[in-house]
């Protein structure tokens, strides 16, 4: 009995962080409409409240500004891996195609009382973040 009660409870958490990811991933679509549309204002004001304590608007403006000048617009991506820890923080890596190359990109989603907001956000333009082969989850570099 308890073995299916713990395959049952296993179950239904493993649906929770299928929703939760796919929450972040809605939200993940919408920060790249703004994006293309120059509507980096729009994206500050959509951020979770630990990031805003972190930076300015006009930093993070200037941030975006910067990268769709050198990058171009974003044209597709492919998710390479979702990790969801305890239905209240969601990452997501993806491998990205804007104009002008392909990238790496990691986004972090915070669980806030109106849904997920984006925590942490960054770019590997430099090609320094490497892939692992099984999970295909982004290696920071040592």
């Amino acid at each position: 009995m308890r073995f299916w009660m713990s395959l049952f409870i296993i179950f239904m958490l493993s649906g929770c962080d299928n929703q939760s990811a796919k929450d972040a991933i809605l939200q993940v679509d919408v920060f790249r409409e703004m994006y293309n549309n120059n509507n980096f204002s729009d994206i500050y004001s959509s951020t979770a409240l630990d990031l805003k304590k972190a930076m300015t608007e006009q930093q993070l403006v200037s941030f975006l500004s910067k990268q769709k000048e050198d990058l171009g617009k974003f044209k597709s991506a492919t998710l390479l891996n979702s990790t969801v820890i305890n239905n209240s923080e969601v990452t997501l890596s993806f491998q990205t195609n804007y104009n002008k190359d392909s990238f790496l990109e990691l986004f972090v989603y915070k669980k806030e009382s109106n849904g997920y907001k984006l925590f942490y956000y960054t770019i590997d333009t430099q090609r320094i973040l490497k892939t692992d082969p099984l999970t295909h989850a982004i290696l920071l570099p040592k």
